[in-house]
């Protein structure tokens, strides 16, 4: 009999943009809180999942809201200043 790996499908993208509503709705169940503002998951989450005997895990993540920022500062396109350098 094969062994399997268990599948991990990672959701992430910017801040608000429905990962935990998409993961809820492929699910049929809820799995986190929803809301319209940003930040509403604070910390990944794993959600085990199974569909005729395909096991897989379901993480949700943080949005990220500073993505472009840290490119621009990589390419030398922006400076930090001392308060978003600390954060």
């Amino acid at each position: 009999m094969p062994k399997f790996e268990l599948i991990k499908i990672a959701v992430v993208g910017h801040t608000n943009s429905g990962k935990t509503t998409l993961i809820q709705t492929l699910m049929k169940q809820e799995i986190g809180k929803i809301d319209d503002r940003a930040n509403v998951t604070k910390k990944i989450k794993l959600t085990p999942y199974e569909y005729e005997g395909l096991q897989a895990v379901f993480i949700d993540t943080p949005g990220f809201q500073e993505a472009n920022t840290l490119l621009y500062v990589q390419q030398g396109l922006m400076k930090l200043d001392s308060v978003l350098e600390k954060s």
